[in-house]
This record gives C-alpha cells, sequence and structure tokens, in this order.
C-alpha cells in the first residue's frame, strides 16, 4: 500500500472520531433532556388527571416538566406546595 494511501486512511480515522466524540456528548445530553421533559410532562399529566378530582391542578410548561422530570415525586409536591404558597391552587 502506498504510504500517502495510508497517512490519508490513518487521517480520515482520527477525523471520524473526532466527529464523533465531538457529537456524541452533546447529542446524549440533549436527550438526556428531553426523556426527563417528557417522563415530566406524563407525570404532571397523570397528577391533573387524578388530583383535578380534588380541583388541584399544575400548570404542564417546559420548567414545571423538566422540574418533576428531574426530581420525580418531590419535585411534584414541590410545585404544588409553591402554587398552594402563591394562591393559585
Amino acid at each position: 500500500m502506498d504510504p500517502s494511501v495510508l497517512l490519508a486512511l490513518v487521517f480520515v480515522a482520527i477525523l471520524v472520531y473526532a466527529l464523533y466524540a465531538l457529537f456524541y456528548t452533546p447529542a446524549k445530553i440533549v436527550g438526556a433532556i428531553l426523556w426527563r421533559g417528557v417522563t415530566g410532562s406524563v407525570a404532571i399529566w397523570i397528577f391533573n388527571l387524578v388530583a383535578g378530582v380534588w380541583g388541584w391542578h399544575l400548570a404542564l410548561n417546559p420548567v414545571s416538566a423538566l422540574v418533576v422530570g428531574y426530581l420525580g415525586i418531590p419535585g411534584a409536591a414541590a410545585l404544588a406546595w409553591l402554587q398552594h404558597a402563591i394562591g393559585t391552587l
């Protein structure tokens, strides 16, 4: 094999690895944030479905979805307490 071809193959392999490393981690982080937002939205929807019987509800927006997605039940309780403390619940 010609040395210039071998050098080009090594360069392409390094370039592919660098691009993979550059885009994989941010894509993984964005995917995790989106997943937390979706699970938080579903949790708030279920909370609103169940607690709506008593007239309670939580606003379904990206911030509250991410809070509930990351913190879980304590996050939903904190949002409900915050709405109660402000007087909108």
